[in-house]
């Protein structure tokens, strides 16, 4: 059986190495460009963080819900994969042990009082909180942070040996006979496979749109353009600043809260987020500068100004509904996108269903569970009623206006009113309200300018 792996981030990287690990495969090959440009699973920071995504936008979807009770499941599949347990394991991936949110007195406003209420709540049911805290902190013990960077490296290590890697995006695909041709160019012969998992993040519905699959999503994918800063010093150490530990706030409006996340030898700072339906290269300004200010003034990080720091921009794959598309179009044919903020947290898990589905096993029922609410042939998913929508909206574009200091006027509030009515007033959202941090990109999509 030959098998292709379409996209060399962590989720098809992670698949591959499942497969090949309980597998005998005649060919599998893996395509994406080394040098992933602006690669979600490059910029990311990264912190295993399930609980601590959890807020008062999030918290109404029943994709978190499961997370949330099956965290367990994230967790252990990093441990089967580094270390003692795992098929690498000669290293230890972890660079932070744990994760401290905490509410920041200088920035609190309601909807980021009200996202840590939620998550200290959700993490004392789940059992994943150290009950000995202080009030305005929650730790949970077990949300660990890696080195996105290195994880990736050692993965490509690792296939190196198990699997053929194209240096190369993919341009399309096409059915033929009872499986697929894979081209990367016109100009190229392509490639023929009998299984084919499509895993290319923001750039899967361009692969997509220019094939001839047989099946199109009903759901698009977009692109989350997170932005983060990396502290480093110029002598390649950095005294004082080296923590053990996540420091982060509460989810606050369009973003994932500031955090503050041990790299092997810099120290990564995040991290800012919108989404769009065309790729941003660079960040954006007022986005860098929350991020500063934010280091000096709730993150402790010392005397980190006398260090030099790097800009980082990835695009985190965002569906239209904020659900993942992920599961098996035909006997030949698996789609895993559109994780948003915890691709990467999940990778691990998320590939050994990738790859139950490749070697022909039955999925587990948990996994099933998963599947029904990321089937690829689905519908548009709705977040909420219109009215609980609409108030988290307005409060997440209030907020996200505040963390990058600019006024939020009646003017202002009206406006966003009318363009929430107007993107329910007809089509697919009217019976299934938009995610709140979608509706301005839902709005676009749909006709409705700013």
């Amino acid at each position: 059986m030959k098998v292709a792996i379409v996209g060399n981030g962590s989720l098809g990287l992670f698949t591959a190495a499942r497969f090949a690990q309980s597998s005998n495969i005649s060919s599998l090959t893996i395509y994406g460009d080394s040098n992933r440009y602006h690669s979600a699973s490059c910029a990311a920071g990264l912190m295993l963080n399930i609980i601590s995504e959890v807020d008062a936008i999030s918290c109404h979807m029943p994709l978190v819900n499961w997370k949330v009770s099956n965290w367990r499941l994230a967790t252990s599949a990093w441990d089967s994969c580094f270390g003692e347990k795992g098929f690498i394991s000669s290293w230890n991936p972890y660079t932070s042990y744990g994760t401290k949110i905490q509410l920041s007195p200088s920035s609190t406003n309601s909807l980021e009082r009200l996202s840590f209420e939620v998550l200290a709540s959700t993490a004392e049911a789940v059992q994943a909180i150290d009950q000995n805290h202080p009030d305005d902190i929650v730790y949970l013990p077990y949300e660990h942070s890696v080195d996105s960077r290195c994880v990736i490296a050692l993965l490509d290590q690792y296939l190196a040996d198990h699997a053929i890697l194209i240096n190369a995006p993919v341009s399309h695909i096409q059915s033929y006979r009872s499986g697929y041709n894979v081209y990367v160019s016109d100009s190229e012969p392509p490639v023929y496979y009998d299984k084919i998992v499509l895993a290319a993040g923001s750039f899967t519905d361009n692969i997509i749109a220019n094939s001839s699959l047989g099946f199109v999503p009903k759901v698009k994918c977009l692109y989350g353009v997170g932005s983060a800063l990396e502290i480093f010093s110029e002598y390649g150490y950095l005294p004082n600043l080296s923590t053990k530990t996540i420091f982060r706030t509460p989810n606050r409006g369009g973003t994932c809260g500031l955090h503050l996340v041990q790299r092997s030898n810099s120290l990564y700072v995040g991290a800012s987020s919108f989404v769009t339906h065309e790729p941003s290269k660079f960040p954006r300004f007022s986005s860098i500068q929350s991020l500063i200010n934010g280091v000096s003034d709730e993150l402790p990080v010392g005397d980190c100004l006398r260090h030099s720091i790097t800009t980082i921009t990835g695009y985190r794959p965002v569906t239209q509904d904020a659900v993942p598309v992920m599961g098996p179009v035909s006997d030949n044919l698996f789609l895993m996108y559109g994780h948003k903020r915890d691709g990467f947290t999940w990778a691990p898990y998320l590939a050994t269903i990738a790859s139950d589905w490749l070697n022909g096993r039955e999925y587990p029922e948990v996994a099933c569970q998963y599947l029904q609410m990321t089937n690829p042939t689905r519908d548009l998913t709705p977040f909420a009623d219109h009215k609980t929508s609409l108030k988290l909206y307005l409060l997440n574009e209030q907020f996200s206006r505040h963390q990058h200091g600019e006024a939020f006027s009646d003017s202002d509030r009206s406006m966003l009113i009318k363009r929430f009515n107007q993107l329910h007033s007809d089509g697919p959202y009217t019976l299934s309200p938009s995610h709140p941090e979608l509706v301005n990109v839902n709005s676009v999509l749909s006709g409705f300018y700013p």
